[in-house]
C-alpha cells in the first residue's frame, strides 16, 4: 500500500533488534508499504539482521548500540526515540505486523488535532497458536505517540511513559503480534529476561525461597489458565500457562541461586583432599 506523505506528518515506525534475521523480512514488508521511516536499534546481532536492515533501503535507519552495563530494554527503545526523525513515533516489535486497514486507521489518526497518543490492541500468537484468553484479551499498548511526548522505564517488560495531560485516543484494529516461530526461540528469550529480572532481584537482596518458588509458579498456572480463562483455548491456553508456569519458577530457581550460591572452588578443594 502506498500513501502519500505530504498531507500529513511523518510516521517513523521504530523497534529494537537481537538476532532477528528470521523475522525481520516480513517485519519490513509489513511496515515499509506505509511508513515514512523504519528505525531499528540493534543490540549486538550475531546473525544477518544487520546485513538485512542495510540493504532495505534508505527509508530504513540502523542503529548498532548493544546494551551496555545496567542497560534494559527501556535504554533501547529510548535510543530508538533519540534516533528518530518522524512527527509520530509507533513503537513495535520486530515481530509485530500491520493489517491494511490498521496502516489506513494510523495514517488517518496522526492527521487529528488534539490527540497525543493512541492506543491499540493485540492479536496474539504463541508459538504460532492464537491465543485469544489466559489474560491477552486486554492487551493494549498505548504505543503511537506525538515525537519527544514520552519515554520508556523498566529494564525487562517496559512501558512507555506519557504525561498526566496526555490525550490518548484508540484506534479499532488491531496490531499482529506473532510471537515466537518456535518453543525454543521463546526459551531462548527467556533466559534473556530471566536474567535482567534476577539481577533486579539481587541488586535489591530479595528474600526468596524454594516454597516460594512453587507457590509463585502455582499462582501463575492457576491465574492463567483459569481465572484469566486460559482454559478457552485449548491446547494452545495449556501451553501457554505451562509455559508461564515454568518460566516464573525458573526465575525464581536463578534467583535462589544467585542469593544463595554453592562453592565450585570448595568441591575442588574436597576432591584435591580425596585424591591425596
Amino acid at each position: 500500500m502506498t500513501v502519500p506523505t505530504a498531507a500529513r506528518p511523518r510516521v517513523s515506525v521504530v523497534t529494537i533488534a537481537r538476532n532477528e534475521e528470521q523475522d525481520l523480512p516480513g517485519f519490513l514488508d509489513s511496515f515499509s508499504r506505509w511508513a515514512d521511516e523504519i528505525v531499528i536499534v540493534d543490540d549486538g546481532s550475531t546473525d544477518r539482521t544487520c546485513e538485512l536492515a542495510e540493504q532495505a533501503g534508505d527509508h530504513v535507519r540502523l542503529v548498532r548500540s548493544p546494551r551496555g552495563p545496567g542497560e534494559g530494554f527501556c535504554h533501547q527503545r529510548n535510543k530508538a526515540i533519540a534516533a528518530a526523525s518522524g512527527d509520530w513515533l509507533l513503537h513495535v516489535d520486530v515481530d509485530m505486523r500491520t493489517t491494511r486497514a490498521l496502516a489506513e486507521e494510523i495514517v488517518a489518526a496522526v492527521r487529528i488535532p488534539g490527540i497525543d497518543a493512541y492506543e491499540f490492541g493485540i492479536v496474539h500468537f504463541f508459538v504460532n497458536r492464537r491465543i485469544r484468553y489466559s489474560g491477552v484479551q486486554g492487551w493494549r499498548k498505548r504505543w503511537l505517540v506525538r515525537k519527544g511526548l514520552a519515554h520508556f522505564e523498566g529494564l525487562v517488560h517496559e512501558q512507555l511513559q506519557l504525561p498526566p495531560s496526555a490525550q490518548v485516543g484508540c484506534l479499532q484494529h488491531r496490531m499482529w503480534h506473532l510471537g515466537d516461530a518456535d518453543f525454543s526461540e521463546r526459551l531462548r528469550k527467556n533466559v534473556t529476561y530471566s536474567e535482567l529480572e534476577v539481577a533486579r532481584l539481587v541488586e535489591r537482596q530479595a528474600r526468596v525461597t524454594l516454597a516460594g518458588a512453587c507457590w509463585s509458579g502455582a499462582k501463575a498456572f492457576v491465574g492463567t489458565y483459569f481465572w484469566q480463562l486460559g482454559i478457552c483455548d485449548g491446547r494452545a491456553g495449556l501451553f501457554w500457562a505451562l509455559y508461564v508456569w515454568s518460566g516464573t519458577i525458573n526465575r525464581s530457581l536463578l534467583a535462589y541461586d544467585r542469593l544463595h550460591p554453592g562453592s565450585r572452588a570448595e568441591l575442588e578443594r574436597q576432591v584435591r583432599e580425596d585424591a591425596q
